[in-house]
């Protein structure tokens, strides 16, 4: 288990309710902390994810920014930023509008993320040409280039 001590402030690595590993770092972002030989990473965690109990993201894989995983998924792949991802062999299923609107994201943002979402699921095109389309479509919206940015730096591919 992976938490923020609400007393100190550390990052804390748990097995069986004992410390494992402990470093400070605000925001949930730093260096590399070893445990077992196993590493994780927060340098690429944002506060506003949310990874529902019991779930198990396997080694490598990225969980993007403001993604909600829910309770008991299997993550495989990268999960994409702003994206709800739910199971045992993950799917997605539409934009974390709760999410957004909890963190104030203007209603423009949220419609132009429902739109990339629509492209990229919904059209039935191929990854790389819904890709291009949201590039030339959506090019005005950060959050859009931000998710195209993570597809194209995806290693192990993006849970869709």
């Amino acid at each position: 288990v992976v938490s923020k001590c609400a007393s100190c402030g550390t990052i804390q690595v748990r097995w069986n309710n004992v410390v494992k590993a402990s470093f400070e770092e605000p925001g949930y972002k730093g260096a590399p902390a070893e445990v077992w030989g196993t590493v994780i990473d927060f340098s690429d965690w944002h506060p506003g994810n949310v990874i529902g109990a019991f779930s198990g993201v396997h080694q490598f894989c990225r969980v993007g920014e403001q993604a909600y995983i829910g309770g008991y998924s299997v993550i495989t792949q990268d999960a994409l930023p702003y994206v709800l991802t739910v199971g045992n062999r993950a799917r997605s299923f539409g934009i974390n509008v709760i999410g957004l609107e909890r963190k104030q994201v203007p209603a423009a943002t949220i419609q132009a993320l429902k739109q990339a979402y629509r492209i990229l699921f919904r059209s039935k095109l191929t990854l790389q040409v819904a890709i291009d389309r949201l590039a030339s479509e959506l090019a005005g919206c950060e959050e859009v280039r931000r998710l195209v940015g993570f597809i194209h730096a995806s290693q192990r591919g993006v849970i869709r």
